[in-house]
């Protein structure tokens, strides 16, 4: 509960700071980089044991081609207790006239509790992508990341990873957002609200 405190501090802080923010939070290309969100979000791992829970992001574009990112989800079933949080900062440039190509870097951290034991490690996280602007409503994102735990307890946790997402904006700023990762340990689906600012 602490961890999901503090993050979710940091994110809302991505609201209170968009003096630096570029001022629309729109890149040229149509893609709001700005937000923060929250909702629902389900792990499935390839042993089974589904676990269920919450998770919120944040990002908030700094410049034309820099933005960071925040992200933290908690999931738990009858015997295993999850939580993993990520910082990043990302470059984009427009590929074509509604769709960007990202790279991303950044910082991770996973806790697990189960029946056996505790344990979490730290550790990085790169991906790389596009975001389009599919419609004037409607965003959406595919994706690739590898992150990597420095601890051998987290060394299945290490793999490719391909996800994506999208977002149907019933307002200007209120949007409804799904999203799903897949890899050879795990998948995982979401969806949620989002706030553009």
């Amino acid at each position: 509960m602490k961890k999901s405190t503090i993050l979710f501090a940091l994110l809302s802080s991505l609201v209170a700071t968009n003096a630096i923010a570029q001022d629309s939070g729109v890149s040229e290309t149509g893609i709001r980089y700005n937000h923060v969100g929250a909702g629902y979000a389900r792990v499935t791992p390839d042993d089974g044991g589904s676990m269920s829970g919450y998770a919120i992001n944040g990002g908030l574009l700094i410049s034309k081609d820099i933005y960071l990112t925040g992200n933290y989800s908690a999931v738990s079933n009858s015997s295993t207790n999850a939580d993993r949080y990520g910082i990043s900062a990302g470059y984009r440039i427009g590929i074509a006239s509604n769709v960007d190509f990202f790279a991303e870097a950044g910082f991770i951290n996973a806790d697990m509790k189960t029946s056996d034991g505790k344990g979490s490690s730290t550790g990085f996280d790169v991906a790389a992508g596009i975001n389009a602007a599919l419609a004037p409503d409607v965003q959406g994102s595919l994706r690739i990341s590898y992150p990597r735990y420095s601890s051998a307890d987290f060394s299945s946790f290490n793999k490719v990873t391909f996800g994506g997402s999208a977002t149907y904006f019933l307002t200007k700023e209120i949007g409804a957002a799904v999203n799903f990762s897949y890899s050879s340990q795990a998948r995982t689906m979401g969806a949620g609200l989002t706030y553009a600012f």
